[in-house]
Formats: C-alpha cells, structure tokens, sequence
C-alpha cells in the first residue's frame, strides 16, 4: 500500500475521482501555521495541527523506539545466554 493512496488535504482515501473540498495551502490559526493530516504508517493516519504537536509527537515516538531497542537488546542477550541464536526468517 502506498502512502499516496491518501489525499495529503483531507486525509480521505483517493479514490479515481476523488475532489477534495480543502484548499493545498496552509490555513493560519490562532497565529499556528496549520499542517495537512499525514500517514505516518500503513494503518496509521493523524492529524497534528500545529508544528509544535508534531514535535511531542516525534518525541513521544523516538520514546516508544527507545524501549522497543532496549527490549529487542535485551531479548537478544537472554537468547545468547542461553546458546540459542533467533531464526533468520529473510531466507524463508
């Protein structure tokens, strides 16, 4: 699935005629440029209106793969420690 299945304006699915009712640019509120809705993964679709929400965002983000690497780290060394080594699965 593409990431420009999405129409970047409205965040509905581009359908073959799709129209979309917003305008491309960027509308000016509370004195905040506004950003579009973007897909951020394949099931994934948000909304951030403001540059700042989208950077609690990334760092809420960069959080969850921190501990996620932790994690995957840790499990590697349970794995070792106990003489068994994780199946590659890119030769399946």
């Amino acid at each position: 699935m593409s990431i420009n299945n999405w129409c970047i304006n409205c965040g509905e699915w581009l359908e073959p005629n799709h129209k979309c009712e917003s305008k491309i640019k960027e509308e000016e509120r509370e004195g905040k440029l506004m950003i579009p809705p973007f897909r951020v993964a394949e099931d994934e679709f948000i909304a951030i209106s403001t540059a700042e929400e989208l950077l609690d965002y990334i760092k809420h983000a960069e959080e969850l793969i921190s501990i996620v690497r932790e994690s995957r780290s840790k499990a590697y060394k349970e794995l070792a420690n106990r003489g068994l080594r994780p199946i590659d699965r890119s030769t399946e």
